[in-house]
Parts: structure tokens; C-alpha cells; sequence
């Protein structure tokens, strides 16, 4: 069985050094691949690009990325808003 962190293209350090609030951290853990914004750092902007300009992932993310989980929770679909229930 795999874990979390062997699925994971990111690690939590690398996240927090990138800007990454805890709130982004913890959605990112618990988020499955599919998930908008783990998808948008592993496959999408990029982490390197997202660190810089987190907006550009969207409201929903820069949201998340600064650690705003009332606009997070706004701006969520309904996947985003399970996962941060969970989170």
C-alpha cells in the first residue's frame, strides 16, 4: 500500500518554502490527484510559477495558497468544498 507521501509529487517543507499556507498544505495531503489545486501544482502552473503568482491559479487557489479559507470555501466546487470539510 502506498502512502501519502510516496504519492505526493511534493513534499510539506517544499510547499511551505514555496509560500504555501498550512491550510494549502493540509488540502494538498488530503486532496486525491484529481483535486483542482493539487492538480495545479503537479501538473498544471507549477509549483516554481505558483510561488510566484498565485492568482494565476485561479481565485480558488491563490485563496487556499494564502491560507484564506473563508474565500477558499466561496470559491469552492463541491469536490473542494468536501476536502475542506476534511481539512
Amino acid at each position: 500500500m502506498e502512502t501519502k507521501t510516496t504519492t505526493r509529487k511534493y513534499g510539506n517543507s517544499e510547499l511551505r518554502r514555496a509560500g504555501a499556507s498550512s491550510l494549502f498544505v493540509r488540502y494538498y495531503n488530503t486532496a486525491d490527484k484529481s483535486a483542482s489545486a493539487r492538480r495545479e501544482v503537479e501538473i498544471g502552473l507549477g509549483l516554481d510559477t505558483l510561488a510566484e503568482t498565485p492568482e494565476l491559479g485561479g481565485h480558488f487557489f491563490k485563496a487556499l495558497w494564502c491560507g484564506d479559507y473563508e474565500t477558499a470555501l466561496q470559491r469552492a466546487d463541491s469536490k473542494n468544498t468536501d476536502i475542506l470539510n476534511l481539512v
